[in-house]
């Protein structure tokens, strides 16, 4: 749905029909929604020998925000044999990250080639990324459909889900499934309709975003990192992302209030807000933009349950946190890999009810509350994140951490060791970066 895309396109019907019953398109597993969440749980069912039908509303390609991804999602796309893709089409290999604050013109660059094997990331065009993950899955076995809006979950009286209602032009499909998986993204189509969303208040952030030509991507072999800078605003912070040698997408997050005040006239909060960082201005000052502005709301928030009597939720659909660490497709494919265990399993017992599915649930929350914390403490001590980072003897620990290796103890492990970190330079009044907390941006 969101994260749509497909190739078996299904032509609008001249006519308008009541809603009917599709046994060709019934399926075991319906995957609502194909960005990276269900393109890869297609790839991963396909070689469980599960079958599976992919069904989304939109076309490829389309645009999508969330062009930098993390270490973590280099190993997924290694299992399911889509580095040669990656390297075949030439993507930008990401090899660190740059931080820069408004209040000096230094940059702190973290280096992930240390980390080992998967050391590296991409940058992508979304729009081109996911189009080939969805012919990765078609070519790995995945029956998909586009042009196919999925208006609703389907239940039985025992409240279990027994398919979808999709509608396709003027006409209705009923489609049965043992399992349906909501890979919808920030749409979010079951946890609506089933009303599990629960907002998070504490992060009500709003993004401003575009590509652009000209802008300056830095020297010294970080020209291909990904940069964060710092604005002096309440959770305000800007992206650099190399799409290409010519182009960036580059956008501003803040509170919703600063758009608000800038009265609402998106170019103007743009400059105002890149200006607030004297090395992003310049950085920009020979930018020329090449599309209009989108504007993004990135709420956060988190479904009240994963998983039920024959259905369960995958990436943003489950669960969404501030994108400051570039979760999203991290959690897109590593929820998928786990959903792709949890189902194939379920299936051969016979048995997809929510406490069949409920390791996949226990597992996936425990991320999200990892990243939770990850992105509150962040914010709590933004102004020297990255020089903590640059300088912590277990800074590979905690690279690994920011890039999406969420999933373990060691994750736990290696938060409440930052967060010491971090107390310790609180709770002494002579330490050099304790003046700098002062500016937290949370």
């Amino acid at each position: 749905q969101d994260d749509g895309g497909a190739t078996d396109h299904v032509d609008t019907p001249k006519t308008v029909a009541s809603p009917r019953p599709a046994k060709k398109l019934d399926a075991e597993v319906i995957i609502i929604g194909g960005g990276p969440a269900g393109l890869v749980l297609g790839t991963y069912l396909d070689r469980a020998g599960v079958d599976h039908l992919i069904i989304d509303k939109a076309h490829h390609p389309r645009p999508h925000v969330g062009e930098s991804l993390g270490c973590s999602t280099t190993r997924i796309l290694k299992e399911i044999d889509f580095l040669p893709v990656m390297q075949r089409e030439h993507f930008i290999v990401k090899h660190g990250v740059c931080w820069s604050v408004w209040f000096d013109t230094a940059e702190i660059s973290l280096d992930f080639r240390d980390l080992g094997d998967f050391g590296y990331a991409y940058h992508v065009d979304r729009a081109k990324f996911d189009d080939l993950l969805l012919q990765h899955a078609r070519e790995n076995g995945s029956r998909v459909l586009t042009g196919v809006q999925v208006e609703s979950v389907d239940f039985n009286r025992q409240g279990a889900a027994t398919g979808v209602t999709a509608r396709v032009g003027e006409s209705r499909l009923t489609l049965k499934s043992r399992l349906v998986v909501d890979a919808t993204g920030r749409q979010a189509l079951l946890g609506r309709q089933l009303q599990l969303m629960k907002p998070d208040p504490e992060f009500r952030q709003f993004a401003v975003h575009s590509r652009f030509t000209g802008v300056d991507g830095g020297h010294n072999g970080a020209a291909h990192f990904t940069r964060v800078h710092l604005l002096p605003i309440h959770r305000g912070w800007a992206w650099q992302i190399p799409i290409s040698d010519e182009v960036a997408s580059v956008g501003v997050v803040t509170d919703r209030q600063h758009f608000v005040k800038a009265g609402d006239d998106i170019d103007r909060f743009f400059q105002w807000t890149i200006n607030l960082n004297p090395l992003l201005a310049q950085r920009m000052k020979q930018a020329v933009r090449l599309r209009e502005f989108c504007l993004d709301g990135t709420y956060s928030y988190v479904m009240d349950r994963f998983v039920g009597d024959g259905w369960l939720l995958i990436g943003d659909a489950a669960f969404f946190v501030d994108p400051i660490f570039a979760s999203g497709v991290s959690v897109a494919m590593h929820s998928a890999k786990f959903a792709a265990e949890v189902i194939a399993q379920a299936l051969a017992a016979n048995d997809v009810s929510a406490p069949a599915l409920s390791g996949y649930e226990q597992k996936l929350r425990a991320a999200a509350e990892v990243w939770q914390q990850v992105v509150r403490l962040f914010y709590q001590v933004s102004p020297i994140f990255g020089r903590v980072i640059a300088e912590s003897d277990g800074r590979l620990s905690v690279l690994r951490l920011c890039e999406g290796e969420v999933y373990d103890d060691a994750a736990i492990e290696t938060l409440t060791q930052l967060r010491h970190e971090f107390d310790v330079i609180h709770n002494t009044p002579d330490h050099p970066l304790r003046q700098h907390l002062m500016q937290a941006i949370g």
